[in-house]
């Protein structure tokens, strides 16, 4: 529940009071949230929050859903008192119309600053001019100084085309976690049930795309994980090394507790818990900037592996645990930056002590 994760990555009692501070969940597939299950949710989880700090766009007509409840319990329980939007998009098929939304979101003229997105796709189903465009889209938003957060996929390292016999030849990539230009958000659980040392759930999205090339500010911290880690690789032909590697950070992904239609509903996972708990971290970081008359953080991965570099310390550093797929055991969590988490879960107050201290 909230407070346990409070506990976890230390933000405490911390809430937004900047009024120009924001925050959003980005939903699709006819996923659509209640005031009434949010209510409920503070009511038995989180009594200090209200609802008047959410807002709705777009349709939100049929039944709430869990992942749509999810998104908008979470990432208001972490970024707690942040104003926050309900985006919600038109059922279009079995495909999310992401630049349908990227469309309405360059036409927002007061953007949500820091934006969780839960949803994905398989980047082989996509062509490389819908995935250059993707990106193109995003990195306009970034230009604007939106952060995009997005779940890494729930199926470890993943599954291409299937080969010979019906065996499994090469990782499949999620996008637009994959992307370069949004970050993305792989998954932990605890060792012990009771608030403990994470490590990398096995679902947790990761690996490297098979369209986009390592990104210059990655390129150190992929290459020593690759060098040091060579023995327990899985083979070099399941993967391309040289491409974008994801997830950037990580987060809880396991054993939330989320209220749909007024019914508690225990041991919902996956990385869509953690991209909104993510998120709302993010968003306490650029309440406290925008109160010191700073700037909001904006898009993140440079400065995240910039801080894995230099400020090591405002990561809770995943070392045990890889995420599987393929028939193999996927990438194994390590020291430092890792295939299966990132950089890892946020520790709020160096976090917040390093953003701080930024322009």
């Amino acid at each position: 529940d909230p407070s346990a994760l409070r506990e976890l990555y230390a933000t405490g009692s911390t809430q937004g009071t900047a009024k120009n501070n924001s925050q959003s969940v980005i939903q699709f597939l006819g996923q659509y949230a209640d005031n009434a299950d949010l209510k409920e949710f503070y009511y038995l989880f989180a009594s200090e929050l209200s609802v008047d700090a959410v807002s709705y766009r777009g349709p939100d007509t049929g039944l709430s859903g869990v992942e749509a409840s999810l998104d908008i319990q979470y990432v208001t329980a972490m970024g707690a008192k942040v104003p926050t939007l309900f985006w919600s998009n038109p059922n279009e098929g079995n495909m999310e119309p992401f630049l349908n939304w990227l469309a309405d979101l360059a036409n927002t003229t007061s953007p949500p600053l820091v934006i969780s997105v839960s949803y994905g796709d398989d980047e082989a189903s996509a062509t490389a001019k819908y995935l250059d465009r993707l990106n193109a889209e995003f990195m306009k938003a970034g230009v604007r100084g939106i952060t995009i957060m997005f779940a890494s996929g729930d199926s470890g390292v993943g599954e291409k085309a299937a080969g010979v016999a019906g065996a499994c030849s090469r990782f499949g990539p999620d996008i637009p976690a994959a992307l370069p230009s949004v970050t993305a958000v792989g998954g932990t659980e605890l060792a012990e049930i009771i608030v403990g040392a994470e490590v990398c759930a096995g679902l947790s999205g990761g690996g490297f795309s098979e369209h986009f090339q390592r990104q210059p500010w990655q390129g150190d911290a992929v290459a020593a994980y690759l060098a040091k880690h060579n023995a327990s690789l899985p083979a070099p032909t399941y993967y391309n090394a040289n491409g974008r590697a994801y997830p950037d950070v990580a987060a809880m992904a396991m054993n939330f507790v989320v209220v749909v239609n007024l019914i508690p509903t225990p041991g919902v996972a996956g990385t869509s818990a953690a991209s909104p708990t993510y998120a709302g971290v993010i968003a306490l970081l650029n309440d406290a900037r925008l109160n010191a008359g700073k700037k909001p953080l904006g898009p993140l991965n440079q400065l995240l592996y910039h801080w894995g570099k230099t400020e090591p310390g405002v990561f809770h550093d995943i070392t045990s645990g890889s995420n599987p797929g393929c028939g193999t055991d996927g990438f194994h969590a390590k020291a430092g930056w890792d295939p299966a988490t990132g950089w890892g879960s946020p520790n709020f107050p160096n976090m917040l002590k390093a953003a701080l201290a930024l322009p």
